[in-house]
C-alpha cells in the first residue's frame, strides 16, 4: 500500500479526489470515467490521424517508385495560380528507406498510443486529467517544432514548393484506409473502456475503504 495514506491529511485528500472521480452526473454517468472516455477517445483519434498520414505517404511513395531509376526525378511546373516542383519518380532504394522510416513512425505512434492511454486512465483527478490530455497534444507537435527549428531555410522553401504526392487507394472492394483506421480505433477505444472500468472499480474500493458509504450518509 501507499505509506502516505497513514496520514489523515493524505487520507482525506485521496478520498476527496476519488469521490470527485466517482461522482454521479446526470443520467447515471460518473464524472471521472466520462471525462476519461472523452480524452482517451480524442487521443486515439489523434494517433489515428498520424497513422493515416503515414499510410498515405507510404502508398504514394510506393506508387511513385521506379526500379530502374537511380535518382529522384523532379518536374518544375507553373500555372496561373501556383508553381513549384513535382516528384515524378522515386528510386527503389530511397523508397525502401522511406518505408523503413514509416515503420519507425508507426512504432512510435503505437507506443505513444499505449503510453498515453495508460497515463490518462491512471489519472484520478479530473483537472489533472484534462491537463494531461493537453500535454499529450503538445507531444504530437514536437516533431514539427524540431523540423521548424533545425531545417535550413532553403530546404524548407524547397519542401514548401514541392507538390504533395498523389495517392490512389483501391476502393473496388473495401475502403482499405478507412477500414484499417476504424479497426485500430475500435481496438483502442475498447481497451480504454475496459481499463477505465477497472480503474473505477479500484477507485471505488479505495474510497469505500477510506470512508464507508454508511458513514458518508450519516
Amino acid at each position: 500500500g501507499d505509506p502516505s495514506l497513514s496520514e489523515s491529511f493524505m487520507q482525506a485528500h485521496t478520498f476527496n479526489i476519488y469521490s470527485s472521480y466517482s461522482e454521479d452526473l446526470l443520467g447515471g454517468l460518473q464524472a471521472g470515467p466520462f471525462t476519461s472516455v472523452i480524452v482517451c477517445t480524442a487521443w486515439v483519434l489523434t494517433i489515428l490521424k498520424e497513422v493515416g498520414g503515414i499510410l498515405d505517404k507510404s502508398l504514394a511513395v510506393v506508387q511513385s517508385a521506379r526500379m530502374r531509376y537511380t535518382i529522384v526525378e523532379l518536374q518544375v511546373f507553373q500555372t496561373s495560380y501556383s508553381s513549384g516542383f513535382k516528384v515524378l519518380s522515386v528510386p527503389a532504394p530511397r523508397c525502401v528507406w522511406f518505408l523503413v522510416m514509416c515503420v519507425v513512425q508507426c512504432s512510435v505512434a503505437g507506443s505513444l498510443l499505449v503510453a498515453g492511454l495508460q497515463w490518462l486512465i491512471s489519472t484520478s483527478e479530473i483537472v489533472e486529467l484534462l491537463m494531461n490530455s493537453v500535454a499529450l497534444s503538445y507531444i504530437m507537435d514536437l516533431d514539427e517544432l524540431i523540423y521548424n527549428v533545425f531545417i535550413p531555410s532553403k530546404l524548407a522553401t524547397l519542401i514548401h514548393l514541392l507538390e504533395p504526392f498523389p495517392v490512389n487507394w483501391d476502393w473496388t472492394v473495401l475502403p482499405m484506409r478507412g477500414t484499417v483506421l476504424f479497426g485500430v480505433g475500435i481496438v483502442g477505444i475498447s481497451a480504454s473502456l475496459s481499463l477505465i472500468f477497472d480503474h473505477l472499480e479500484t477507485v471505488t474500493t479505495v474510497r469505500d475503504a477510506l470512508c464507508p458509504s454508511e458513514l458518508r450518509l450519516g
